[in-house]
C-alpha cells in the first residue's frame, strides 16, 4: 500500500470532520495508476491537473479533451464525484454541474513551482473553511490576478514572487 493509500483511508478527522484534499502532480500521478483511489475521494477533493495529467488520470488522449475540454472537465468532475481544476490558458472549474473559467494569469507564470504554489493557495482557503469549489475558484483567480499584477512591473513571475505578494492581493481584493 502506498503512502497516499494509506492518508486517503483517514476520511475523517479527530472532530468527525471531513478531511478535504486538494491534489496536485505525484497524487495525480499515483491516482492514474490505480483508479479504484478515487472512491476514497468522492465529494472531498480538489484535483488540479494539467492537460497531461488530465489525460493519463481521464484516459482519454490530450489531443480529445483539447477538442471539447468543458465537457471533458464536467463529465470527469461529475463522474468521481470531485472538483476539477483543469490548469492552462482559461483555467476550468467544475464540480461537474457548474463550470468556471478563470482568465486570469498569463504565460510569464509558466515556470516551475506555479502548480504548487496554486495548490497551496487553494488549500490554505479550504483551511479557512471556504467550500472546495469556492477555493478553487478563489484561488485560482488569485494566483493569476497576483502574476497579472506582477506582470506589469517584471518580466518573469515566479512561484515566490506570488507567494511574497498573496496578502497584498488578498486585500486589495476583498476590499473591491
Amino acid at each position: 500500500m502506498t503512502i497516499l493509500e494509506k492518508l486517503l483511508n483517514y476520511e475523517k478527522n479527530n472532530k468527525n470532520k471531513t478531511i478535504n484534499l486538494v491534489l496536485d502532480a505525484d497524487a495525480l500521478n499515483l491516482i492514474s495508476e490505480n483508479p479504484k483511489l478515487f472512491e476514497k475521494i468522492e465529494n472531498r477533493a480538489v484535483l488540479t491537473p494539467h492537460i497531461v495529467e488530465f489525460s493519463r488520470l481521464s484516459g482519454l488522449p490530450s489531443e480529445d479533451i483539447l477538442l471539447d475540454k468543458f465537457t471533458k472537465a464536467k463529465e470527469f468532475a461529475k463522474k468521481y464525484k470531485v472538483i476539477l481544476l483543469l490548469k492552462g490558458k482559461n483555467t476550468i472549474i467544475t464540480d461537474g454541474n457548474k463550470l468556471f473559467v478563470n482568465s486570469t494569469g498569463n504565460s510569464h507564470m509558466a515556470n516551475g513551482g506555479m502548480g504548487d504554489c496554486l495548490t497551496g493557495i487553494i488549500t490554505s482557503l479550504v483551511a479557512q473553511n471556504y467550500n472546495l469549489i469556492e477555493s478553487a475558484c478563489i484561488g485560482a483567480f488569485l494566483h493569476g490576478y497576483i502574476g497579472d499584477e506582477l506582470t506589469k512591473k517584471q518580466y518573469i513571475v515566479n512561484a515566490s514572487h506570488v507567494t511574497e505578494n498573496i496578502s497584498k492581493y488578498m486585500k486589495e481584493i476583498f476590499e473591491m
